[in-house]
């Protein structure tokens, strides 16, 4: 297989024993000249997470892996129009989701909302890891706004919270009206976020 970073080729024996030299070599490689590994094009297709498993699986069939590579800011930048999209996305799912927990769900109703659960924690996870960085305030278009989105986060994880305890209870109709709790706390959101985006350009 073949690996392109950087304007760099590497080449590698499609064998498993070579998986640990090809991760490093990623990872290390990636993080050269102060870039991050943002995501990898792995024959064609865009793969963002555990890249460990996705390469090991397909160990013997990989064909080119392209990495792609982005400034910290660069990343935050792509991550809030990733997220304000999710929400844009979800906003509709959340009332039919709540509408179908009133009535009675079925099983494909209760994917969707452990679906929803695991994209409101990738909000939270992401925001807390940016937040979390050094000198912040220098890479975030707008920390007065930044400030404030993490307000509606906070909020955000109260209303998972309350949601998780009303799920544990198995009452549907209340596990209804705490999903639609959700809609305000994401519309708030969605508006610092594209209030970020704009600081941006």
């Amino acid at each position: 297989m073949k690996i392109y970073i950087l304007d760099r080729e590497y080449e590698f024996e499609n064998e498993e024993q070579e998986l640990d030299d090809i991760l490093k070599t990623i990872y290390s490689e990636s993080n050269k000249s102060g870039r991050h590994l943002a995501y990898a094009v792995i024959d064609g297709r865009d793969v963002y997470t555990d890249f460990r498993e996705y390469i090991e699986k397909r160990i013997d069939s990989i064909k080119s892996i392209k990495v792609v590579t982005m400034t910290f800011r660069e990343m935050i930048r792509n991550s809030i129009i990733s997220i304000r999209d999710y929400i844009e996305e979800e906003k509709g799912n959340i009332l039919f989701i709540a509408r179908q927990f009133e009535e009675g769900p079925d099983e494909d109703v209760i994917k969707d909302l452990d679906e929803l659960l695991e994209g409101m924690g990738w909000i939270i996870e992401y925001f807390q890891r940016v937040d979390s960085t050094q000198n912040l305030a220098h890479v975030i278009p707008d920390y007065y706004i930044w400030n404030e989105y993490a307000l509606d986060v906070y909020r955000l994880g109260q209303v998972i919270n309350d949601l998780e305890e009303v799920v544990m209870n198995d009452d549907e109709k209340e596990i209804g009206a705490k999903i639609v709790d959700i809609l305000p706390v994401f519309e708030d959101m969605q508006e610092k976020l594209d209030r970020l985006y704009a600081a941006g350009e």
